[in-house]
């Protein structure tokens, strides 16, 4: 799960299983189709009353990789997507482009399968010129022996 750290007046979102990450000037438009999960203002003190909106942040995790399907242990193996995978990022940014969004930057790990997802997402919404951000902290967990493992073994 991704955990929030707090450093002064910024929030930091870290995450191992996070693959790319939009930043976006605004909210949602009401009634927005998109699935996105907000705290309840009760269950969060950090979340005033009239706390105003000052960015969006759209977590996505990449679609089916070639890994998955096969139901392997894949961590850091650089495996790319299947064509269900390309399909599913594909819905995603369908549903990012009917709402309009506008992203500002992007940060992806240097995993194929996370930057394949990014790379369809800014494609489809039409914003390939949006400076995006690689590193590793934001690849999967290394599962070292298990990796290309047999899940189910």
């Amino acid at each position: 799960r991704p955990s929030p750290t707090r450093h002064g007046n910024k929030m930091l979102l870290s995450s191992h299983v996070i693959s790319a990450a939009l930043l976006l000037p605004h909210s949602p438009a009401p009634g927005a189709q998109l699935s996105v999960r907000r705290p309840s203002r009760a269950a969060s003190p950090l979340l005033a009353e009239n706390a105003e909106t000052h960015a969006t942040l759209i977590l996505l995790r990449h679609g089916q990789s070639v890994w998955n399907e096969a139901n392997l242990f894949t961590g850091w193996a650089d495996v790319g997507l299947t064509t269900l995978g390309k399909n599913e990022a594909a819905q995603g940014a369908t549903a990012l482009w009917r709402e309009g969004h506008t992203i500002d930057v992007a940060y992806t790990s240097l995993l194929k399968r996370a930057q394949q997802t990014l790379e369809i997402v800014l494609k489809i919404t039409g914003q390939e010129d949006v400076t995006v951000h690689r590193n590793w902290r934001l690849n999967e967990r290394m599962y070292g022996g298990l990796t290309g493992l047999n899940k189910k073994e």
